[in-house]
């Protein structure tokens, strides 16, 4: 009978211990969990960062020199926040274009005004953050293939209104004449160039007139952003040792989750 009863008060006092440690292994993951979602909150200026790491990368193999790197993140920069657009477009578009263009000859600041020619046409087109991605990307397409046509020449005439009567007016034709020289494959990037960059003014001209925007402003304040974060990043290496403690907050959950368990297992 005393056996039974020291029996059942040891088991008692086992659960109790077993059922203290589970409450304290939870206790610590609800701390652990807590410091998770601080460092998550964080993840939206780590994902800031690494794109403009990403960008600046492709800039960089873009560029023939650290001066030349330099002052085409400078221009690009000044050319999104005169126009309302998103700097990694206009950086994209001038690392896509950058090569196959210098193989005809052009330098960075003709990839550059080509850049902002495009931009520039775009936000007077109206085209959604969506469309002005597309054109890019496929415009980008023509200059590596030397020729502006087919799908690319299309998705610039669809989106891309306003540049694709600069193209005509810069080569002196109309612009209903322009599908058919596309079709017969005219439209080769040393004619598109020049014709584009000599219509410059004009469009810097025509956006000048238009009112401010709420979306264009929203959008001047991203791109400064994307440079305070990139800066500090780079000052400080924040991502990397953030990215150090995030692995190291995981290791801590999986041991509390493995303790928790065998506690209320035994």
């Amino acid at each position: 009978m005393q056996n039974g009863g020291r029996q059942a008060a040891a088991a008692a006092k086992e659960s109790q211990k077993a059922l203290s440690e589970l409450t304290d292994g939870f206790a610590s993951a609800g701390r652990a969990a807590t410091a998770a979602a601080a460092a998550f909150a964080t993840g939206k200026l780590v994902q800031i960062a690494d794109q403009w790491n990403s960008v600046n990368a492709r800039l960089k193999q873009a560029s023939v020199s650290t001066n030349d790197f330099t002052l085409s993140q400078t221009r690009l920069m000044a050319i999104s926040q005169s126009t309302g657009t998103a700097f990694t477009d206009n950086a994209n578009l001038f690392s896509r274009a950058a090569a196959s263009m210098r193989e005809f000859g052009y330098s960075s600041d003709e990839v550059l005004k080509i850049t902002e020619a495009v931009s520039t046409g775009l936000k007077l087109s109206g085209a959604s953050t969506e469309e002005a991605g597309s054109v890019i990307t496929q415009f980008s397409q023509a200059l590596a293939q030397g020729v502006l046509r087919g799908e690319e020449f299309n998705a610039v005439n669809e989106s891309g209104d306003r540049v694709i009567r600069a193209l005509a007016a810069g080569m002196g034709v109309a612009r209903k004449d322009l599908k058919a020289m596309a079709d017969q494959g005219q439209l080769t990037i040393d004619k598109v160039v020049p014709a584009l960059i000599s219509q410059l003014g004009v469009l810097q001209g025509e956006f000048s007139s238009l009112p401010p925007t709420v979306s264009g402003s929203m959008q001047k304040v991203t791109n400064s952003f994307m440079a305070w974060v990139g800066g500090v990043n780079q000052a400080t290496g924040a991502t990397d040792a953030l990215s150090g403690g995030l692995d190291g907050l995981a290791g801590t959950l999986d041991s509390l989750t493995s303790s928790a368990v065998s506690g209320a297992l035994r």
